[in-house]
């Protein structure tokens, strides 16, 4: 491979994107940012699905945790439960957060975030 090949190829392949969402307590968590209809590994995590808003700032639309992002946000994200409703809100990206471990540590996380970003609560009880 020619060095004019490895250059071509690297610029073919794009580093991921990553973005900050502060919980409540004060924690940054870093997510992987792509857009909706990206495949996912099937890894446990934490999910945000959002938007652009004022000034590029991202907008949270939809969080969640799951032990299997392939099957909740991957390819299949058109049978997401909440999915009409996560698309009517604006949605057109989904940041993940891999949580290795047990479903604890996600749910800990999630409610530190949705007491941060407090996104629409799509068909919840609004947490008290």
């Amino acid at each position: 491979m020619t060095a004019v090949n490895r250059l071509v190829i690297r610029a073919m392949i794009s580093e991921p994107i990553y973005v900050k969402w502060k919980g409540a307590g004060g924690e940054a968590y870093c997510f992987e940012l792509n857009p909706i209809g990206t495949p996912h590994r099937a890894l446990p995590g934490v999910y945000i699905f959002c938007h652009f808003g004022a000034l590029n700032a991202l907008v949270a639309d939809y969080l969640d945790e799951v032990d299997d992002f392939s099957r909740r946000i991957g390819n299949d994200v058109g049978s997401h439960p909440h999915w009409e409703e996560i698309k009517a809100a604006g949605a057109t990206h989904v940041c993940t957060l891999h949580v290795p471990g047990k479903a604890a540590e996600r749910v800990k996380i999630e409610a530190d975030l949705r007491r941060a970003v407090d996104p629409p609560q799509l068909g919840r009880a609004k947490a008290a």
